[in-house]
């Protein structure tokens, strides 16, 4: 399957094919909503907590209903919702697959399972319960891609300069995609139609990182920090500055289990940890200082809001991002770049 098979499931898609990234606490229905009114397919990030998915799908079907996307299929909600599977129990598990049944999405994004039965429950679920919703499963390596491919719709293949949650032990989209690709064409005997469309995550900002995905094998891209600084992301100023404001995005994030530690979720899986902002918090801790110190300031911290201190989850390229924009403006720019460096790349080949 290609890039058609996207634009056949989302027909409101343009091209190049842009999916924002359900960012747990950031991206709620109003950034879902933008996204995908500008030709994208916006995510929900439900994350583990399902408590306020119903209001949310409640807003975003009346808007739709109100406002209906140019092109997109009324057979289903044109955004879709983003699960972290882990921390689910079989409550909260019914509760989203009786919201994904309700609401028709057309299409979920499943993350970090416990075990591969969990993940494998998941699917079967929503393939028996909602069978229009597309699938999208979420890996950091070759062997997640083998294992799953047969079984999903759309394979996001996330890279080492990914911001937040990832698995630990993986690399960059640069070689990533291209060997998942190869894999599973070997696999098939090269028959690309029994392949899942492959989405590429992970330090993709602008129209020039965008492109560089597609030349990989990727059918689409996936953005997150990006769009944290868009006007509709539940980030507040104090957020925004921040990003904004973070240069060398390569020196200055890194990846560590430290502020899950920090922040209380320590217990999330050992084969993930998260890249975020280096600030006070992580300089201290390679410095030595001890851990019921940091988790003392940590706290204060969160009451008075210093982002100097607290979780910051960005990818590598966050030094790209330099202003904040509504998402309509983001994917309109990036289209518009990624048009230009095809354009110059194919000029330059032919002189």
């Amino acid at each position: 399957m290609t890039i058609q098979a996207l634009r056949s499931w989302f027909p409101h898609l343009k091209t190049p094919v842009i999916i924002s990234a359900p960012m747990r606490l950031f991206a709620s229905e109003r950034l879902a909503l933008a996204v995908s009114r500008a030709g994208g397919l916006g995510f929900i990030g439900a994350g583990y907590d399902f408590s306020t998915l119903a209001s949310m799908l409640s807003t975003a079907s009346s808007s739709i209903k109100s406002s209906p996307i140019a092109k997109a299929t009324t057979s289903t909600l044109p955004i879709g919702v983003g699960a972290i599977l882990w921390n689910v129990d079989h409550v909260e598990q019914a509760r989203f697959m009786k919201l994904t049944c309700h609401y028709m999405l057309c299409a979920v994004w499943l993350f970090a399972p416990k075990s591969d039965a969990q993940m494998d429950e998941w699917i079967r679920s929503l393939r028996q319960l909602s069978p229009e919703t597309k699938i999208a499963v979420q890996v950091g390596t070759v062997a997640e891609a083998v294992r799953l491919y047969k079984n999903v719709d759309i394979l996001v293949v996330q890279g080492y300069d990914a911001g937040g949650h990832g698995t630990s032990r993986t690399g960059s989209i640069i070689s990533l995609v291209p060997e998942v690709l190869s894999t599973l064409s070997m696999l098939e005997n090269g028959d690309m139609e029994k392949i899942p469309p492959v989405v590429a995550t992970g330090g993709i900002v602008n129209g020039a990182t965008t492109v560089a995905a597609l030349a990989l094998g990727a059918d689409g891209v996936a953005i997150g920090t990006r769009f944290l600084a868009a006007t509709e992301s539940d980030a507040d100023p104090t957020f925004h500055e921040i990003i904004v404001g973070i240069k060398d995005g390569g020196k200055n994030t890194v990846r560590t289990r430290l502020y899950d530690e920090l922040r209380g979720t320590s217990d999330w899986p050992q084969n993930y940890d998260g890249r975020a902002y280096i600030n006070d918090s992580f300089l201290e801790a390679e410095r030595g200082v001890k851990k019921d110190v940091l988790l003392e300031k940590y706290k204060v911290a969160e009451r008075d809001n210093d982002l100097n201190r607290l979780t910051v989850f960005v990818g590598t390229g966050v030094g790209l991002v330099t202003e904040v924009k509504t998402a309509e403006e983001i994917i309109n720019e990036i289209q518009k770049e990624a048009d230009q460096v095809i354009s110059s790349l194919s000029l330059s080949k032919s002189t």
